[in-house]
């Protein structure tokens, strides 16, 4: 005999209840399926109550997953392709089983589960390189204007309130762009914006004047936040603006006390400059609209990609007849390209550990010098597929060793790896150092070069020009007054 609704919420209810029952339950198929049977049962309280139960269990179980989706590099593993692709899945069917919901009931806590639900849906795509869900900013703005019609008892009212705190912060969240970061820094962020308080006020009518912290959203169309200072809003309803003007400023206060930008800063905790470098490069994502200066010519040839910065170093050794292990290379395809970069395709060869803010080199000929790269940002929507956007830094590079002074007195660094960039009249006046993240610690450092004989001299840093999670750009010039 078939079971009836109740007795499929008895059985559902007996599984939820042995299940949260379980330490460190991370059963994710099960409690896809678990959704699924929800789905399909009618709407009442007991319906609800379930609902709530599978929420809590779906986002302790998501919690548990994410130092794992917060270490992921492209291409993904085959394990953590799994991760992610059942962690979107899962949070897809929570959101759906809110929205339904939210129609027939318009309780202002399913509208603050399904916009949490969408807003950590957001989170797992960006974490794994994929593209955002088709559909999903139609379903926030629709979740949004739903609290609209939310009773106003004091309960319904907090549970508003924080479902309009969670869609702000994901609004932030796709503004800072975080397809420019790596997924550690993506965690970092998303960190950061859980933990902060500062409001951001959403308007219906556009500013009198709208400087480049200005920002609008679109209900009626499937897109992310735009900025003022690349696109004005069209002028007609269903669009709010906002300004993350504030949050700007207290990603930069917080990353002043983090790591205070001093001459010295050698003192701060290494995690601490980190999260330091990447608020400041939020608060710059936040407060100005990085257009676009060259245009793009769309192109159709191979290259050889060398990644990352020791691979680099191996490579430019090998050509200078330096023994050692010869670096793997990898063939791709430029899509598009301008004089300040390059967009390109994975189309042969293994590659692994890719994330924004790294390097690699590439050519399209062998007798033609590697170009230095930038990794903007990274996106791969399926285990073969793998594209790259890349600011170029260089053509050419040659392998040095570098010391900085440590912070503490009569301290001594050791010798890092690193590759001095020549000076590119357009982009850089000086001779450039490129060094992994956190070599920097001070003003003076030593150099040691191996070109036929061992040449060593002592720099001054001018300006720190580039910081990603990954590497740090410095120009410098010679020490005249070396110690």
């Amino acid at each position: 005999m078939l079971d009836t609704p109740a007795d499929e919420i008895a059985n559902l209810s007996a599984w939820l209840e042995s299940a949260s029952a379980v330490p460190g339950f991370v059963d994710l198929p099960r409690l896809r399926t678990c959704l699924a049977q929800l789905e399909q049962l009618p709407l009442d309280v007991r319906h609800m109550s379930l609902l709530a139960r599978a929420d809590v269990l779906s986002h302790n179980a998501l919690q548990r997953l994410r130092p794992g989706l917060r270490e992921i590099a492209l291409p993904l593993a085959r394990d953590a392709r799994a991760r992610s692709t059942e962690a979107a899945e899962l949070l897809d069917q929570l959101s759906r089983c809110h929205l339904r919901a939210l129609k027939s009931l318009r309780h202002a806590d399913s509208a603050r589960a399904g916009l949490l639900a969408l807003y950590r849906r957001f989170e797992v795509a960006v974490l794994a390189g994929a593209t955002v869900p088709s559909g999903m900013w139609l379903c926030a703005g629709e979740i949004y204007r739903s609290l609209a019609h939310a009773s106003h008892d004091s309960l319904e009212q907090e549970a508003a309130q924080k479902a309009k705190l969670i869609f702000v912060r994901l609004l932030a969240l796709s503004c800072l762009a975080p397809q420019h970061l790596s997924a550690g820094e993506i965690g970092e962020a998303v960190d950061w914006l859980d933990e902060t308080m500062i409001p951001i006020v959403l308007h219906e009518t556009p500013p009198a004047s709208a400087d480049e912290t200005w920002f609008w959203f679109d209900f009626d169309l499937d897109q992310p936040p735009r900025q003022f200072g690349r696109r004005a809003p069209p002028s007609r309803s269903g669009i709010v603006t906002f300004s993350l003007g504030p949050l700007a400023s207290h990603a930069l206060a917080t990353a002043a006390l983090l790591a205070p930008e001093q001459e010295d800063h050698a003192g701060a905790a290494e995690c601490e400059a980190s999260v330091a470098s990447l608020l400041r490069r939020v608060a710059d994502q936040f407060s100005n609209a990085h257009r676009r200066r060259l245009s793009r010519r769309r192109n159709n040839y191979r290259v050889s990609v060398c990644i990352g910065l020791p691979e680099i170093r191996r490579l430019l050794a090998t050509e200078a007849d330096t023994p050692g292990e010869t670096p793997q290379l990898s063939e791709w395809m430029v899509v598009n390209e301008s004089a300040g970069g390059f967009a390109i395709m994975h189309v042969g060869g293994h590659i692994e550990g890719i994330v924004s803010g790294g390097v690699l080199a590439l050519r399209a000929e062998d007798s033609e010098a590697w170009v230095i790269c930038l990794i903007r940002w990274s996106r791969s929507d399926n285990p073969a597929h793998v594209e790259l956007g890349l600011q170029v830094l260089s053509n050419g590079a040659q392998a040095v060793e570098i010391a900085f002074r440590a912070g503490s007195p009569g301290g001594e660094r050791g010798l890092r790896q690193a590759l001095l960039l020549p000076a590119v009249p357009a982009l850089r006046p000086k001779f450039a150092i490129l060094a992994p993240a956190g070599t920097y610690t001070s003003r003076r450092f030593v150099m040691v070069a191996q070109t036929g004989h061992v040449y060593v001299t002592q720099g001054r840093l001018i300006s720190l020009d580039l910081q990603t999670a990954a590497v740090e750009l410095f120009q410098f010039e010679l020490d005249p007054y070396p110690m």
